[in-house]
């Protein structure tokens, strides 16, 4: 099984006072049982370091570096794909779709298997 794992879910997942986070922590660790292919691209990787470092520290990095990114498929969005998302972007005409929404819908469109996404709403 591939899942797509998005910035909020891991957000969830590390932080213990996430309202989803019992929830979130009980999804990642059947994921680890299950020995999912857990992806995510350069974008939300980033993202996510950035928000973790702001809200919850260092300490919190180091766990999501040392026992979170180890598990990860980290999918790298090149200059082609960045453009197509944004092109994607375009074509959507709404107002309110990140970067990385628009990458994994490039992603989603170009890749033939099925992934599930992952995604806990802050």
């Amino acid at each position: 099984m591939r899942i797509y794992i998005d910035t909020s879910a891991l957000l969830a997942i590390l932080n213990p006072n996430d309202r989803v986070h019992p929830s979130a922590r009980q999804l990642w660790e059947s994921l680890l049982e299950t020995e999912a292919t857990i992806i995510c691209s350069n974008y939300v990787l980033v993202e996510t370091l950035a928000l973790v470092q702001r809200r919850m520290g260092l300490e919190a990095v180091q766990k999501l570096v040392s026992d979170i990114v180890p598990v990860l498929q980290v999918e790298w969005v090149d200059e082609t794909e960045h453009w197509a998302g944004a092109q994607l972007l375009l074509s959507l005409r709404r107002q309110r779709v990140s970067e990385d929404a628009e990458a994994i819908l490039h992603a989603i469109e170009q890749d033939c298997e099925q992934i599930n996404p992952v995604v806990y709403a802050e």
